[in-house]
């Protein structure tokens, strides 16, 4: 059990080590993981609906006394529909 462990960190001290002396692959690594979790690099969204019925979704929230929804998206996530981007219909 004690060489189980042994071996189990010196395996992390030599990644650790490599991690060390070659940092272009720690920043690239240390970018890849922001996005895994979302933290400090999500954002919140506000969702309701207008006077016309119409639903809204902005990153400020809605007038005072406006019913409304809070959503987190991460921030490389795409919120917006297709059908805003193309102006065509859905195909079903």
């Amino acid at each position: 059990m004690k060489k189980l462990i042994l071996l189990v960190l010196l395996i992390a001290a030599a990644v650790g080590a490599y991690l060390y002396l070659h940092p272009q692959l720690r920043s690239g690594l240390e970018q890849k993981a922001r996005h895994v979790v979302p933290g400090h690099d999500a954002t919140t969204l506000y969702k309701w609906r207008d006077a016309d019925g119409h639903w809204q979704l902005s990153s400020q929230p809605p007038p005072p006394g406006t019913p409304y929804q809070t959503k987190r998206y991460r921030d490389d996530t795409n919120v917006v529909p297709d059908t805003a981007i193309t102006g065509e219909p859905e195909k079903h």
